[in-house]
């Protein structure tokens, strides 16, 4: 928390950072490097589970609820609000069991916290996967069915989408 990563060299496998409050450089090990960055993700104006088939994850609970859903309701058609790095991991994994996925993104592209030359890589690769993408809108409301689940997913241009789940991708910085 209190370091600043300021070179990593693979080929030697050593991350070079800078202690912030001291300005005190030092150079790290690693075997294996992971790059979690602690993004927070919003829930925007919905409430996850509510309808039954709203979900997010921001933590292991989330994960078991997100699993437990999937294994008893079998959703075949699902909208991802955020074409963010989570919005877009959540898109492969769904489509890789067999879900129609839709990712929806406010901002004009995906990753749009990316250059534009990487958002237009993934989205080719979304695209080829056979993940349809919509840029430029959000997701407005949801609304569910007499049992209470969700059925619809209407988005900011007034388009609605059949659903059977909403997985909730909105960066809280949005």
């Amino acid at each position: 928390r209190s370091h600043r990563v300021m070179e990593i060299d693979p080929a030697s496998a050593l991350i070079h950072v800078i202690e912030e409050k001291t300005g005190f450089p030092s150079r790290h090990p690693y075997d294996r490097l992971i790059v979690a960055t602690g993004s927070t993700y919003a829930t925007g104006p919905f409430t996850p589970g509510k309808p039954q088939g709203v979900l997010g994850v921001r933590s292991a609970v989330d994960s078991v609820i997100l699993k437990t859903f999937i294994e008893a309701r079998n959703p075949r058609t699902v909208i991802i609000a955020g074409g963010n790095l989570l919005g877009l991991e959540m898109a492969e994994a769904f489509n890789k069991r067999g879900m129609n996925v839709t990712v929806v993104e406010m901002a004009d592209r995906i990753l749009p916290d990316f250059g534009e030359r990487l958002s237009n890589i993934m989205l080719k690769r979304l695209q080829e996967n056979g993940i349809t993408v919509i840029p430029g809108t959000p997701v407005a409301s949801v609304s569910g069915n007499d049992e209470g689940f969700l059925k619809s997913v209407t988005l900011g241009n007034e388009m609605e989408m059949p659903a059977d789940m909403l997985f909730l991708a909105i960066a809280a910085d949005r």
